[in-house]
């Protein structure tokens, strides 16, 4: 039932301290309070699956001793990554909280609710902008309609990429690690220590 539902319509209620709260909140934010994740060495909490898919990407490319099962949580909004991450601190319903961490789109860097302990960022903004920045390169090797091109709202601009088959969303991850790689050396390295034995 949970699922059917549109955003913005599921709430999350609870009782902290003497009130009780009633927040929005993601299916999968949800999900994972009320039935967690079971069977896996190691948690990474990120925002969406754009992100999810381009940390598989850089683990695949630049963690190439993985040890440790892992998996890859998109949850929603940076502030309900973390707060899942500072929620698993005091009630470890994931793991032991040194095998959780959580990383956010680059644009969330610098934001209260993400200075916090085991908190990563990818290189740009997010996904979508990076590829809207990037497409605006005369370098760009990607020929794109003209009805996309004049698009300025990222998301739709991501969308319209993908559904006029200009570039599958594996070769927008590929483009953008290729493009980025230089800059993803702090992250790879935090991943490899995280999935490796040291």
């Amino acid at each position: 039932m949970m699922r059917t539902l549109n955003e913005g319509e599921l709430f999350y209620m609870e009782r902290r301290n003497e009130s009780i709260t009633l927040e929005p909140a993601s299916y999968s934010y949800i999900k994972t309070l009320l039935f967690g994740f079971s069977g896996w060495d190691r948690y990474i909490l990120t925002e969406d699956i754009e992100l999810s898919t381009l940390l598989e990407e850089i683990i695949r490319r630049h963690c190439p001793q993985v040890f440790y099962r892992y998996k890859i949580i998109f949850v929603g909004g940076g502030s309900q990554v973390t707060s899942l991450l500072k929620r698993n601190v005091a009630e470890q319903f994931l793991a032991d909280p040194q095998h959780v961490i959580a990383i956010l789109d680059g644009d969330q860097d610098g934001l209260r609710h993400a200075r916090q302990d085991n908190v990563y960022f990818i290189p740009f903004p997010n996904v979508e902008q990076a590829l809207i920045d990037r497409s605006k390169d005369a370098n760009f090797p990607y020929q794109l309609p003209n009805a996309v091109t004049i698009l300025t709202d990222k998301k739709q601009f991501y969308k319209a990429v993908l559904a006029t088959r200009s570039m599958s969303g594996a070769q927008v991850i590929t483009y953008l690690c290729d493009h980025y790689d230089p800059q993803m050396a702090k992250l790879s390295s935090a991943l490899n220590r995280f999935l490796s034995i040291a």
